[in-house]
């Protein structure tokens, strides 16, 4: 079926694609990094807290989201954890692009061609 092959083939060009090695290096520089990982180790863990208190219908303390924005200031600090988030959103940038084609398509709307993105709504 054509349609599982150009999905393999954006599977193959995605795997190879600047934005995904870019992500992998900083995330593999972040994690040999023992003050990066503990920060974000703190970070998860403070985020799962305010989570947990958000799913129980309540609102986080003043204290909470003050340690959330302390840990939040920390990690922009760090430039292995920037980098790691800067390539994140690069990556997520791609993928909000496919995503969006594939939708357009599905909706009936139509998608860009590879010479410009004039008939794309989703571009403009």
């Amino acid at each position: 079926m054509e349609v599982l092959n150009k999905a393999q083939e954006l599977a193959n060009a995605l795997e190879n694609s600047e934005e995904l090695l870019q992500m992998r290096e900083a995330e593999k520089r972040m994690n040999e990094d023992q003050t990066a990982m503990s920060l974000m180790h703190e970070f998860r863990n403070k985020q799962m807290e305010v989570y947990n208190v958000q799913v129980a219908g309540q609102e986080p303390s003043k204290e909470l989201e003050q340690e959330m924005e302390n840990l939040r200031a920390k990690l922009q600090e760090n430039p292995l954890i920037l980098d790691y988030i800067t390539a994140q959103e690069k990556l997520g940038r791609v993928q909000e692009y496919i995503n969006r084609a594939i939708s357009q398509v599905l909706q009936g709307e139509s998608s860009c061609d590879e010479s410009s993105c004039s008939s794309c709504a989703g571009c403009n």
